[in-house]
């Protein structure tokens, strides 16, 4: 069992190998943001993971459209490509739907979007929710990188202010790690 299926709620069937003149990438059913967390640092990767109607395309339009900085972005909508570069995982859509995202009742709309964005944050909507949540991983196997992945309740208050927050504490806990300073805006 992958580590992803065991701790991302996530069907087998949801995760495909890529086919055509591309090698090493990998598609699964999910919507990627490029988070804006300050006004000039670098962007954070996001996926978010849940069942068809949860609300993953709401949320990223609700952060783009009120990202007070005018630069968090779509990576993409429903089908995210997802390629091992190194020890990261970098996101991107598949070509036909880049910049647009399906909004429930109205159909596609184009939105500000980046090309790709490496994957820093994965959040499960359709897994346990709890007020102090354990931090788990999203590895697609056993000997590649693995971004944290926590359960995120998408109707409890503020959703993209929790998820900016979030992103924050990731960022920090990184730094820590490495002995780096950072100070965020």
């Amino acid at each position: 069992m992958s580590s992803l299926s065991r701790h991302a709620n996530v069907n087998k069937d949801d995760l495909q190998s890529g086919n055509g003149p591309e090698t090493g990438f990998r598609q699964i059913h999910g919507v990627a943001l490029a988070l804006a967390i300050d006004a000039d640092g670098p962007l954070f990767g996001v996926l978010i993971l849940g069942e068809s109607g949860m609300g993953k395309s709401l949320l990223a339009i609700e952060a783009i459209n009120t990202c007070r900085f005018g630069r968090t972005a779509l990576i993409a909508d429903d089908i995210v490509r997802i390629e091992t570069r190194g020890r990261s995982y970098v996101l991107s859509p598949p070509q036909k739907l880049s910049g647009y995202i399906e909004a429930r009742g109205i159909g596609p709309i184009p939105l500000r979007a980046l090309p790709e964005g490496v994957l820093s944050l994965t959040i499960d909507l359709a897994g346990p929710h709890m007020r102090m949540p354990e931090p788990g991983h999203f590895s697609l196997s056993t000997d590649e990188p693995k971004v944290p992945l926590y359960h995120f309740q998408l109707d409890a208050p503020a959703p993209v202010s929790r998820l900016i927050a979030l992103a924050r504490l990731i960022l920090v806990d990184k730094f820590a790690d490495t002995g780096t300073n950072t100070q965020l805006k």
